[in-house]
């Protein structure tokens, strides 16, 4: 508009200059108009006799606008509508009276209640393969649930022949019973923390680890990489054989004084097995071996987990090594639907998931029989989480496990054999 008026500026200035000049010296006498030319009419045309007057031509109609379609609104799923008077068979990968089974009994309790529709659920133990066979390949319609025992096993068993299954594709509804692994020593040892046991030499007090391994290729994940980890760190680590290696087993070796490490979910659970050991400091927490995972505050104590995760104490190699050897174990207690259910279904069946485990009396029956504290929805881990860790846990074991035995041999052979 600036650059408009400069351009007229000029011409307007000269007409105005031209009007005053005009104005001022200019001949009185008026210039006489010049004469207006009259327009002629246009004759009407004369028509002969008998011709008729002609009819001017209709106007050109405007085509009428092309009317804008309505989207029909897709109308919202009614899930109340899909499970009424319906049967949800609720399928159990392991064997009846187990853990496993007890918790997924009291899962399917919960899950006739909170499924909008309130439809039957029935429970059905089918173990180990099978059992995902059953529910992968399951009519997509919802009304099958598949239950494992936990994250890493059945991504190890899905290499093996007789699979037809692919966790990558599962639609996790969630994590009910999962809890990262805190290894920690006893406080006898004399060591404030794992700084403090780097590097000590195999003359000091040594932190001794147990556990059940026939030979290199029954060596767990877990095991192998709590190994690897000692020897990255250089800690004064032991690990023997037993016959037993139960949870129970551990903590009697360990108020024994057989034992003086202890590698399990101990900050989050403990309190419920031995209350006061926090309290008495007769623990001392050394790392998180799995970091991905956070960690509440201790419920006995209150205090926030004072030491470091894997990933602050290991190189980026090591760490990358130790995921791939520990897999995805610490997402325990899975709950799935097979690749071909619809989203709608998946997203509500989701949905009662995560009601379920804000439940206070299903957190409190959790605490009571299987030593799970949900705190109310927030240890929860939702179906999207879990899909995301197992299909990378997928990918990564899929990308060393021809190393794996030969991990398992060099481990076995160093500390166990």
């Amino acid at each position: 508009m600036k650059k408009l008026l400069k351009r007229l500026t000029g011409p307007l200035l000269i007409l105005a200059l031209v009007g005053i000049l005009a104005g001022c010296g200019a001949d009185p006498t008026p210039t006489p108009p010049a004469p207006t030319n009259t327009p002629v009419p246009t004759p009407t045309a004369t028509l002969a006799p008998g011709v008729p007057t002609p009819t001017p031509a209709p106007p050109t109609p405007t085509a009428a606008a092309t009317p804008t379609p309505v989207a029909t609104p897709t109308p919202a799923f009614d899930a109340a509508a899909h499970f009424k008077g319906k049967v949800v068979r609720f399928i159990v990968s392991s064997n009846p009276g187990g853990s496993t089974d007890l918790e997924g009994r009291m899962v399917a309790k919960w899950l006739g209640a909170f499924i909008p529709g309130k439809p039957r659920v029935v429970v059905s133990n089918i173990p180990r393969i099978p059992g995902y066979h059953a529910a992968y390949e399951a009519r997509p319609d919802g009304y099958t649930i598949g239950m494992t025992v936990t994250g890493d096993l059945h991504v190890r068993r899905q290499i093996l022949d007789e699979a037809r299954y692919d966790v990558r594709l599962f639609q996790h509804l969630g994590t009910m019973g999962s809890s990262p692994t805190m290894v920690s020593m006893t406080s006898d040892l004399g060591y404030a923390d794992v700084y403090a046991a780097m590097g000590a030499g195999s003359d000091a007090p040594q932190i001794s680890f147990t556990r059940n391994v026939a030979g290199p290729v029954n060596l767990p994940g877990q095991e192998m990489a709590l190994a690897l980890i000692c020897e990255e760190l250089a800690l004064p680590c032991r690990f023997f054989n037993v016959a037993n290696d139960t949870s129970a087993q551990m903590l009697v070796m360990l108020e024994r004084g057989e034992i003086t490490g202890y590698a399990r979910a101990a900050w989050e659970r403990l309190h419920t097995l031995r209350p006061g050991w926090w309290t008495e400091e007769r623990l001392v927490p050394l790392f998180n071996m799995t970091p991905n995972l956070e960690i509440g505050p201790n419920p006995e104590t209150g205090q926030i987990y004072p030491a470091p995760g894997i990933d602050e104490l290991l190189s980026p190699e090591a760490y990358l090594k130790v995921q791939a050897m520990q897999g995805t174990g610490f997402l325990s207690k899975n709950y799935w639907y097979q690749p071909d259910v619809p989203a709608e279904i998946v997203a509500a069946m989701r949905e009662v998931f995560v009601n379920i485990s804000r439940d206070p009396d299903y957190n409190e029956t959790m605490k009571r029989v299987a030593s799970v504290d949900l705190e109310l929805g927030k240890n929860f881990i939702t179906g999207e989480e879990t899909d995301r860790i197992q299909q990378e846990g997928v990918e990564l074991f899929l990308e060393t496990q021809d190393k794996i035995a030969g991990w398992q041999e060099y481990y076995f052979d160093k500390y166990w054999r």
